[in-house]
Order: structure tokens, then sequence, then C-alpha cells
């Protein structure tokens, strides 16, 4: 209704500046106007007023319990926050520093290191979807499902076969309830009669009432505290316990502070500090209320941020190419609090049908959607027929006909200008090409026993993803070996492109993916000149580490100390609704082992069925391997019968068999071999350029020596 209005003051307002120009009829036009104007306002107004006791009423009308009951649910998303960023701020005044360990008493997040890292778990290696950019990244966090199933493909997306364009940027935003899928369900819709509350939380759809404050930290603090203050006080008089259920909120300062300016500015540094702060009041409320020991508490980011110094405008580049394309206008008058996109009268059908061979969409800033139009061609290799109601094939992006000549266009996206890092194809079914400008590969997909595995090989030159220069990671690439799409994510969370092949893989498939997903180079992003030339010296949307890699943590009755190595976006909902005794289906992310119950945990790794097995060891009879659990540093020995395949596990957990390896959260296990009948175990430390020592297990005794 919004800009529905702002479109019909502006023109009557001009309606009238032109009329009182005009010396007839003026003063009864002018009546008219404002008579027109008053009945606007007065019914726009009384729309607003409508609308929102309709939802204030609703909000107040769902009083179901949880399925654990007297439970709430607490779900902070830190918008752009890394700990890449501010691992030096944790860290001062540690003395200890090997990763984010339990033991961190931090005194610039005295909030964090004590509720969420030395009494929860936690990870600094949350892995994001891609593109990494806000809105699919929070609609992931909201779903626990990747793109290719929300729909959801980016800041700005387009479908093909609707020609349809939307942009989320802005007022753009209340577009997302409408195009999220059907098939997916947010947190809220899990629980349709139970209170929830989301304060500037992109996907909001489901919640019981949705405030959309301004964006700014301390004013999503402030209403969601009205919101809580307002509904208890209304329980005194009802009966029931009115304070919402499932309240999410979005604190998105670091976000727009960082776009801005440096992440070392001294601003930038205030506002991480100033979250810590954010969470200390919101726990207080909790404990006020009477409720903090009944809550579970999960704090995380959406994506991280990384410095860029060059920016690459998109759009020109495939004018250059001799594409007519269509492209997400941005006003150079933008408010502080939003944006409008200038397409809805350049995106018609008509258009597209006509006009339009190319569409080109930058999300946040470092990932860019391009879309072609399809051509089929006659046995004399000229187009008979270009369409949008098909797809552009592979072969076509190699020899496409465009302003007279066959243009290659991947290779000439790599020509055009070093900005451009990576591009991802699906040219069939489970399928997917990665192009670097020294190389290409390919990643194939396939579900056996109910599991998701990828293969992953180089077809020529170098390694676009960089994978195949870790000794740990090319005997697997080498090979062509098939492994489950968590075996890959433990290989590769700590490489540059970390769990690329899952994120790639799951970027497509929805009807709004484009024929071509691109990868900014580090430092650059594809920012419009008319926008990076005033602003953005920070990015995100990247596969890299810099923009992938997020905070995921937890705390509450129920949960565990534990560090996690990784862990992903998508698994937050399903860890919840696990946490609330639900069971989650169709979504992408799995649960997390982190509960404080013993036999809990051990049915999330079971289900997992994500057990990483190292090479084996033994001798004629026996064979030896170490077991990775899935988002653990601990392993498990276990012996399997050469003759019978019979598995034996001789230590479930050799972190609680040698307390060595509890000195820092971030040791583990690595098989080495066999001497005079012992097995030969190396201590290793997960990013730290550290050369532990060989321990020695007898499988006879079952001790370490």
């Amino acid at each position: 209704m919004l800009p529905l209005f702002v479109i019909a003051t502006i023109l009557l307002v001009v309606t009238w500046l032109l009329l009182s120009l005009w010396p007839h009829t003026r003063v009864r036009a002018l009546n008219a106007i404002r008579a027109l104007l008053a009945a606007l306002l007065v019914l726009v107004a009384g729309l607003i007023y409508v609308r929102g006791s309709l939802g204030i009423a609703g909000f107040l009308g769902d009083r179901a319990e949880l399925p654990v009951q007297d439970r709430y649910v607490c779900v902070v998303v830190c918008d752009g926050a890394s700990l890449i960023h501010a691992r030096e701020l944790l860290m001062e005044g540690v003395q200890r520093v090997p990763v984010y360990s339990t033991d961190i008493e931090s005194r610039n997040f005295p909030t964090i290191s004590h509720y969420f890292i030395q009494n929860g778990a936690a990870t600094a290696n949350g892995l994001s979807v891609w593109p990494s950019s806000s809105v699919p990244a929070h609609t992931g966090i909201m779903t626990g499902c990747y793109p290719r199933h929300t729909g959801v493909m980016g800041q700005r997306q387009f479908n093909p076969a609707r020609k349809y364009h939307v942009s989320y940027i802005g007022l753009g935003i209340s577009m997302l309830k409408r195009m999220l899928s059907s098939d997916v369900r947010t947190l809220p819709e899990y629980f349709p009669d139970v209170r929830s509350l989301i304060v500037l939380q992109i996907a909001n759809r489901g919640a019981s009432l949705y405030l959309p404050t301004t964006p700014q930290d301390e004013q999503v603090i402030r209403w969601a505290s009205r919101a809580i203050e307002a509904t208890d006080f209304l329980g005194r008089y009802t009966g029931h316990r009115e304070i919402p259920r499932i309240l999410v909120m979005t604190l998105p300062d670091i976000d727009h502070q960082t776009h801005n300016a440096s992440l070392d500015d001294a601003r930038s540094r205030s506002i991480y500090l100033a979250q810590d702060q954010h969470l200390a009041d919101l726990i207080g409320l909790y404990k006020r209320k009477g409720i903090y020991s009944k809550t579970l508490f999960v704090l995380c980011s959406d994506h991280g941020m990384e410095d860029v110094h060059s920016h690459l405008t998109i759009d020109n580049l495939m004018h250059d190419l001799r594409f007519n394309v269509y492209q997400s206008l941005k006003w150079t008058m933008v408010p502080q609090w939003g944006s409008f996109e200038a397409n809805f009268w350049k995106g018609r059908k008509a258009l597209f049908d006509s006009t339009y061979n190319g569409v080109t969409l930058w999300g946040g800033n470092s990932d860019a959607l391009l879309y072609v139009r399809g051509q089929r061609c006659g046995a004399d290799g000229e187009v008979t027929e270009e369409s949008w109601d098909f797809r552009c094939t592979d072969a076509d992006l190699h020899s496409y006909r465009v302003g007279g000549s066959k243009v290659d266009i991947v290779q000439r996206l790599f020509e055009y200008s070093p900005g451009i890092g990576l591009i991802f194809t699906n040219p069939e079914s489970r399928r997917f090409l990665v192009y670097s400008r020294s190389g290409r590969s390919e990643i194939r997909e396939r579900e056996r026993d109910g599991r998701l595995e990828f293969r992953y090989s180089i077809l020529d030159g170098e390694d676009p993803l960089r994978y195949d220069g870790n000794p740990a990671i090319h005997p697997h690439v080498e090979r062509g070996a098939w492994l489950s799409d968590q075996q890959w994510a433990e290989l590769t969370y700590l490489e540059h492109y970390p769990d690329a092949l899952r994120r790639i893989s799951h970027s497509f498939g929805s009807p709004c993916a484009a024929d071509m997903h691109v990868v900014a180079s580090d430092g650059w992003d594809f920012a419009p000149y008319y926008v990076a030339k005033n602003v953005l010296s920070g990015s995100h949307g990247s596969l890299s580490e810099y923009a992938s890699l997020v905070p995921i943590m937890f705390h509450g009755p129920g949960v565990r100390t534990v560090e996690l190595p990784y862990a992903r976006t998508v698994d937050i909902v399903p860890t919840i609704l696990h946490y609330l005794g639900v069971d989650a289906e169709g979504v992408d992310g799995r649960v997390l082992p982190i509960f404080a119950d013993d036999a809990m945990n051990q049915e999330v790794l079971t289900q997992a069925g994500s057990l990483f097995a190292e090479p084996q060891v033994g001798d004629a009879r026996y064979a030896y391997t170490l077991e990775h659990f899935y988002a653990s540093y601990d392993r498990r020995i276990v012996r399997i019968d050469r003759a019978t395949g019979e598995r034996m596990v001789l230590v479930p957990s050799v972190r609680e068999a040698c307390p060595e390896l509890c000195e820092q959260t971030n040791i583990s296990l690595q098989l080495e071999g066999t001497e005079d009948g012992k097995l030969l175990l190396r201590k290793t430390y997960a990013d730290q350029d550290v050369v532990g020592r060989v321990m020695r297990f007898d499988p006879v005794t079952l001790r370490f020596e």
C-alpha cells in the first residue's frame, strides 16, 4: 500500500502545481485536488489501522504451547557479522589463542563469551548458502533450505518461463512472501497456532506478528522489548502467558556499516562491540520475565563481508557483447531507509518477447545472475527460433549468436575483466560446470541410500575451486570418488571456497535459476558505477570464505558446551525443531549434535549417516579406521574383521578416552599407520599451523600410550 500511496500523492501534488500556474478554473480544480488528497490520506490511514488491528488480533489469538511444554525460542541474526573479522576483538586479552575454544573469556564480548562459547554450542565456521547475499541467506536460515527449494535466488531474480522479474530491494521485500515456494516452511509456519514475533526479518511468512521497524539495531531491540512487555502485561489480566514463544529478530547495523566503510574502521569495530550489549539487554529482559531458563537462544549471521577495491558494472559487460539486456534500474535518489527499483514499467512480458535477449542481475554485491534467451538453429547453423520459453544449453553459451556474430559468452566474460572470478553452469540434471580463467571442473550429484553424494573432477587446466592442491582432498578428486555432502563439507570448510559443491549445486534447480551464476574475483564486486561511485567498500555474495563463514551459536537448557568445527545455516531450523521434538521434513539442513542428552546426540549422529571413514590400516585379520562425526572434532576407532566384515567400535570417543585431546577444542586425530601391532595416530590442530605428536593406541588393551 505504501508505494501506491507515495506514487498517487506525487501525481496529485504535481497536478496541483500545474493547475496553480493555469488561471482558468484554478480554484475549482485546486479544491478538487485538495479533496482527493484528503480522501487518499484518510483511506490509506484507515487501511493501515485496520490491517494493523487485524494483525494484533491474530497475534493475541495465537496461544498454543510448543511441543516441549513451557519452552521459548529466541533467534538473533546479526546481519553481515563474521568472526573472521571479529577474531581480533574476540581474542583481545585472551592468553591462549588456539581457534575459538570454550575457555575464552573475552573482555570485549563478555555476553557472547559467557553464554554461547563457555556455556553453549558454537562454531565460527557456519556455512552460508550461495548466493551469500541477504535475501537468499536469511531465507535459508528461516527455512532450512537452499535456493533450489525456496525459489529465492538472490536480491533480484528473473523467471524466464513467466518472463517475470522481481527485486527484493527496499520495499520490494514485501514480494518475498509470495515468491517463497509453498513447498517449504518458515520456522513459525511449523507452529501456526503458537505466538511468534518477527522483527525486521526478511523471511517472515507465517509469523503471528511482523514488526518492520527502521533498520537500526537499537530500534529492533526496543520494539522487540516493547512487544514482550506489552504482551506480558496483557497476560496479567487474561491468565495466559502472553510472551511470544518464538522471537526472531535481525540486527542490521554491521551490514550497513561495513558496506560503506573498511572492516577495520573504528565505527565498524564499535558496532561489533555493541552487538554484545544488545544481547546482554535481551537476555536480561528474559531473566526479568522469568523465562530465561526456559529459552533456547540462537545467535547467527546470514553472511560475512569482504573488503573490495574494484567494481565491475556487469550491465556494461553484456552491452559490450551486443546483448540488449534488461537491467534492474536503481534510482539515484535513494532514501536512507530503503530503495526503489524502477522496473515496474520496464519489466513487461511483451518487452522480453520482443526486445530483451539478456537479463543481468547483481546481488549483494559479489554475485550475479546472467540469463540469456534460448536459441534453436537449423542445419545451416543459423538461428531459427529464439525465445525465453526454452532454456539456453551449455553448448549455446559457447557459440551464442548475437550482434551478427558467434560469441563464446563464458570465455568473453573472463576476457572482459579480471573482476570475473568463477562462472557456474548447469548443462544437464545433476551436472554442474565450474569455470575460471585458468581451468574448468565438473560437479556430479546423486542420491544413494537416501544420502546426497557428490563427485568432483578437474576437466582441464587448474582447479577453479583450488581443492586439488590440498593433500587431504587431492586423492578424492584424482580418482573421482563419490563422497557424501557432509564429507565434502568436512574436507573443505576451511578452504577458500568452503562447502562449494553443495552450495553451487543447490543454487540451481529453481525456475528462477540463471543460465550463468557468476562470482566476482577477490577484491571485486558487481555494484553498478552509479552505486559504487559513492559507497560500497565492503561486499558479500561471493563463494569465498570471507563472505561465506558466519557464527552459529546455541545456548539454553539441554544444550551442551561444545565447539563445532563447522555447521550450515540451513542446519539451524532442523536443530531447533529437533530440540522441540519435531521432525523436520523436506529441508536441506540436518540436526546438529548440540544436545546435553547423550542418547539424543547419538540419535542425531546415527540419523545423519555422515561418518567419514579414513583409509584403513591393519594386518591380515583386522583393519582399523577412524570415523568422523558430522560437525564434531571427536572421532571413534573402529575395527573391521576382514573375513566377515563385522565392525566393532573399540573407542566410541577418542576425546573421552584421551584427556590430552581436550587441551583445546580444535584438536583431533589422524590415522598414520601401524607399528608393532599398535595404531599410530597423529594429533591435528584445525586452523593452526601446528604439527602434533604421534600417539600410540593398543587395540588389545584399548589404551593410548
